[in-house]
């Protein structure tokens, strides 16, 4: 009777012991999937995150592409390898500076103090004259804008130029010129600047215009045109009216 009672005492206690371990079995089965299911929504989080901070990160790299990227076009543009040198030509000069540009040992010792070409331009006849000064006057404001980006506010000091950080400041700076191309030793495109030569021109007309345009005025005047009826010839106040030659003599 008794060995009856414990054969079925152990059979209820294994029985139980077997619930208990199903039961935490079940439990750590639970727990399993729930960790699973929390660490899945975590990665896709994290995946979430990534996609995100990748598109901030394409987003910035294309507007940091776009503010010093120019879409130029090859219609104005001059093939220097055309043998297109020693003419004169529409180009955007800049001054070398060995802290801005760089130099190595094949540079050419006399590149201090040289014209770069940043760009040349070619007119050609078939194109529209206000599209090419168009194009050219936004590239010359996207050197300006990358200038003062990245230049301006440096202050690098220059080998022979002792105001080249004003002169880089001018809003005259970067702007289209007529300029001889040449090349260096070291194989820099240089130029000689030529549009000062218009300036001066420009200058001494305006003095004759001035002088003409009082001459006559003395020549408008009745005693003037009486005296050229009597003489034949104008007063010696307006009998000379100059012309564009000789006028930078």
């Amino acid at each position: 009777m008794n060995t009856n009672v414990r054969e079925s005492g152990n059979e209820s206690g294994n029985e139980s012991g077997n619930e208990r371990e199903h039961e935490s079995d079940s439990d750590h089965d639970n727990d399993t999937e729930s960790t699973a299911s929390e660490n899945t929504r975590f990665s896709y989080d994290n995946d979430d995150y990534d996609d995100y901070d990748n598109e901030q990160d394409n987003e910035q790299h294309n507007q940091h592409n776009n503010q010093y990227s120019y879409n130029y076009d090859s219609n104005f543009q001059i093939n220097l390898s055309n043998n297109r040198v020693n003419k004169n030509v529409l180009l955007i000069p800049e001054i070398y500076n060995k802290y801005y540009h760089g130099r190595t040992f094949d540079s050419d010792p006399n590149i201090d103090g040289q014209f770069l070409v940043l760009q040349s331009f070619y007119i050609n006849p078939n194109n529209n004259m206000f599209d090419f000064f168009k194009y050219v006057n936004n590239l010359c404001k996207f050197y300006k804008k990358y200038y003062k980006k990245n230049f301006c506010s440096l202050s690098f000091p220059h080998t022979l130029l002792r105001n080249y950080n004003n002169i880089i400041k001018d809003p005259n700076y970067l702007n289209l010129e007529i300029g001889q191309i040449y090349y260096l030793k070291g194989s820099e495109c240089v130029c000689v600047i030529k549009t000062f030569w218009l300036k001066i021109v420009q200058r001494a007309w305006k003095k004759i215009y001035k002088i003409r345009k009082y001459t006559r005025q003395l020549r408008c005047r009745p005693d003037s045109i009486l005296y050229r009826q009597f003489t034949g010839r104008w007063q010696e106040n307006c009998i000379h009216m100059p012309s564009i030659r000789g006028m930078l003599l």
